[in-house]
């Protein structure tokens, strides 16, 4: 039952926030959307920038609770947490076709595997993603792919595309 009901909370939330981080309705109101943030679910999530070292990658995401303080958990590669790693696991793919697992996440205070912080109303906390096993070195991230798991909501993810690799 549980795994159904997360299946479903995943699809819809694949569904319903733009990997583009805007909608039509945004679209209309602003002249240039800005394709490296997006605001889904009470958070505001604006990518940093993705830097390479060696075979090693490290991403940072700034994100800001719009709602009251509550925890937010970001989530790196770890077999069992959930039905499927695919589903809550934080991943890039780059133009040379590969995809990789964050490896760890260090999230305001914290560094682990999965993360968690209380966030405060207004105030960024960032959150930088590190991946290693990096091999060739590509110029362009495609996509992050950011997961994330709250009490409120469930499993989500938030996307960014287009990134290009600061060396």
């Amino acid at each position: 039952m549980f795994r159904k009901i997360l299946i479903i909370a995943c699809l819809a939330v694949l569904v319903g926030c733009a990997p583009r981080a805007y909608t039509a309705d945004t679209e209309k109101k602003e002249a240039k959307p800005d394709p490296h943030s997006v605001e889904y679910l009470g958070f505001f999530f604006k990518f940093s920038e993705c830097r390479s070292v060696k075979d090693k990658i490290s991403c940072d995401v700034m994100i800001t609770n719009r709602g009251e303080e509550r925890t937010l958990m970001a989530t790196a590669e770890e077999k069992g947490l959930f039905a499927e790693r695919d589903t809550y696991t934080s991943r890039i793919f780059d133009d040379l076709g590969n995809e990789y697992y964050a490896k760890r996440i260090r999230f305001g205070a914290k560094e682990s595997i999965k993360p968690q912080t209380l966030l405060l109303k207004n105030v960024p906390t960032k959150a930088t993603l590190n991946f290693s096993g990096i091999n060739p070195v590509p110029k362009t991230i495609n996509i992050l792919e950011v997961g994330f798991f709250s009490k409120e909501h469930g499993v989500f993810k938030v996307w960014f595309r287009d990134i290009k690799l600061v060396k």
